[in-house]
């Protein structure tokens, strides 16, 4: 799977691939090009853009991917394939805020959570940067049906 490296113009499309297990950095916002060039070349990712000045930078023609949409469905099928990008390679498997990976949520974290939440839910699991709580409802069965269109390669 390859390690990805947003800009800030891109969060979204970061949100996306978190979404999706992708291993994926969001830059700061004022994160200055030569910053992120550099991120991407130390830590081995390939660095999503929307600008043009940035993918200028010396190196960054190997690693940068130059969006031409803003769009996020667009974004979304411009990268699948030269990136191999599986859009349900390891889905809701990664902290959305932080991209770090998710594990199965501690006792004392399921006290947080309403009780019908507790009582209905099977799996849920827990951020151990952020302490954020993750567990399947509505709004993960949306999500899933728009990576599985855009694993089948709808992106309308």
């Amino acid at each position: 799977m390859p390690r990805l490296l947003c800009d800030a113009m891109l969060g979204q499309l970061g949100h996306w691939l978190r979404a999706a297990g992708h291993d994926t950095l969001i830059a700061a916002r004022r994160t200055g090009d030569p910053a992120l060039v550099t991120r991407a070349l130390a830590d081995g990712r390939f660095l999503l853009t929307r600008d043009r000045r940035l993918c200028e930078i010396r190196g960054a023609s190997r690693l940068a991917l130059l969006l031409r949409h803003d769009r996020l469905p667009a974004q979304a099928a411009q990268i699948t394939a030269p990136l191999g990008i599986d859009w349900l390679a390891a889905p809701f498997s990664r902290c959305l805020l932080c991209n770090v990976v998710l594990r199965p949520a501690p006792p004392l974290a399921l006290n947080r959570l309403p009780e019908t939440v507790r009582a209905t839910t099977e799996t849920i699991n827990h951020c151990p940067q952020c302490d954020r709580l993750y567990w399947v409802g509505g709004h993960v069965h949306r999500m899933r049906r728009r990576l599985e269109s855009w694993r089948a390669g709808d992106f309308v």
